[in-house]
């Protein structure tokens, strides 16, 4: 009964107001609507932004004028470029993160995400690495780059130590003409007997000694302010890198033999950090890594020739040992940097350092007949 009441009071209701809506007077017609504006053109739409952008840390010991670090820098701004934004990798170099000899530990535990590897440094913890280090093996950049490539890509010996350390290697940074500046005229190998002269290679260190000098193994700024003091002669290391950071302005006298292809300066990048990262930005990492090691193979080629040039133009000088000035010494130097280091690979644990070498030589050998 409630129910039809209140169906009742609703249809009065409605009917109430449909008969005042009919009493209203009809309204006048309404003028006719001015024409809509245009339309204003849509604007441009906005450039599409990463969502997060992915931050990478690299750490070296380098300044970022060493011509290592110039690759690197045309590597890292190339990633950034094509990642569209996506990816930032911060650099601290001269040791203003990590040091030196850290490095490879800060890697591990991603306190960094890319370095450039120091095996020399670190023999004992990577000592089939350690072959790398061998002077006298390779006197051209490119084979030995290229012999790298080959074993890190498929001996499970170098696959396992990078594995130990959660690292991954990139690829392979190489440069020939590992010599000496010095702050004294040369006129023969002689000339070095006395002298102190930093390296950071061990296994060139023999060598050294037989031609009399006092080798000194210190980090490269270290020696650099030393050479400064006059506290130390020089420096044998690559020589692009010695004159692109103006040591020889200090140690003006180029000591020109090659006694080595310098290795084991490649980056590795944390592997967690690389396997975490976007299948199209690992594809960057990977398949970029054509670009620095032919502008290092280019740069390898140029300014060796443009190093001498600033050495002469800066009022230094160049001596370049005789063909048989070098085969009077080589022999006796080359098989004591190979004794030393199979000394020590075996003291790390490695079973058959000779057999090892020799891989590593028959390699360099096969790609230096390229």
């Amino acid at each position: 009964m409630k129910r039809i009441s209140a169906i009742f009071y609703v249809l009065v209701v409605v009917l109430v107001l449909i008969l005042v809506a009919c009493a209203k007077p009809a309204p006048s017609p309404a003028p006719a609507p001015a024409p809509a504006p245009a339309p204003a053109p849509a604007p441009a739409p906005s450039p599409a932004q990463p969502s997060e952008v992915i931050t990478l840390r690299y750490a070296v010991w380098s300044p970022p004028v060493e011509v290592s670090e110039v690759i690197m820098a045309e590597y890292f701004d190339l990633i950034e470029e094509l990642s569209g934004g996506k990816v930032k990798i911060e650099r601290f170099y001269g040791d203003s993160l990590v040091k030196q000899v850290d490095l490879l530990d800060s890697l591990e535990s991603g306190m960094i995400d890319i370095m450039r590897s120091t095996g020399q440094y670190y023999p004992d913890r990577r000592p089939y690495h350690s072959v790398l280090n061998v002077p006298f093996t390779s006197p051209r950049a490119f084979p030995a780059a290229m012999a790298q490539a080959e074993m890190e890509k498929n001996d499970p010996r170098f696959i396992a130590e990078n594995d130990k350390y959660n690292a991954m290697h990139l690829w392979t940074l190489c440069f020939t003409f590992v010599s000496g500046l010095v702050n004294e005229p040369l006129t023969s190998l002689d000339d070095l007997r006395g002298m102190s002269i930093r390296t950071n290679l061990k296994y060139l260190m023999p060598a050294m000694t037989e031609l009399g000098i006092t080798p000194v193994g210190i980090p490269y700024m270290e020696a650099f302010d030393a050479v400064q003091k006059g506290t130390l002669n020089g420096v044998m290391t690559v020589i692009s890198p010695m004159v692109s950071t103006g040591l020889h302005e200090f140690a003006p006298y180029w000591l020109k033999w090659n006694m080595h292809s310098q290795l084991e300066m490649s980056p590795m990048i944390n592997k967690t950090t690389f396997n975490n990262l976007p299948p199209d930005v690992q594809s960057l990492f990977i398949n970029l890594a054509y670009m620095p090691v032919l502008r290092a193979l280019e740069i390898d080629q140029n300014t060796i020739a443009e190093s001498e040039q600033i050495i002469l133009d800066s009022g230094g000088g160049v001596y370049e040992p005789s063909n048989a000035e070098i085969e009077k010494w080589l022999p006796r130097v080359a098989p004591k940097c190979v004794e030393a280091w199979e000394k020590d690979a075996r003291a790390w644990g490695v079973s058959d350092p000779q057999d090892l070498y020799d891989e590593w030589k028959n390699l360099v050998d096969k790609y230096s007949a390229w």
